[in-house]
């Protein structure tokens, strides 16, 4: 899994807010993108830059929990299978 992230220091002309973005890819496949308007103002293009980055690994995290939900669920059903086949 890659992800990319990247914000534009203060772009919003009538709040001053940053605009964040972030794109998620599993192999060759996009899984997971976004784009908006940050939350708070930034008073710097690091910090603009930083609150994209925490925005993008909170949401790595999200996808990291759903995977391992998904594979436990895939390996009860696999383990469900073998025994009913047997």
């Amino acid at each position: 899994m890659t992800a990319y992230t990247d914000a534009s220091y203060s772009n919003c002309l009538d709040t001053r807010r940053s605009f964040s973005g972030y794109i998620v890819q599993f192999g060759n496949a996009t899984i997971s993108w976004i784009c908006r308007k940050q939350r708070s103002v930034a008073t710097s293009a690091c910090e603009a830059e930083f609150m994209a980055l925490a925005m993008t690994t909170k949401h790595l995290l999200k996808l990291k929990h759903g995977i391992k939900e998904l594979l436990k669920k895939i390996y009860r059903m696999l383990c469900f299978a073998t025994v009913t086949l047997r």
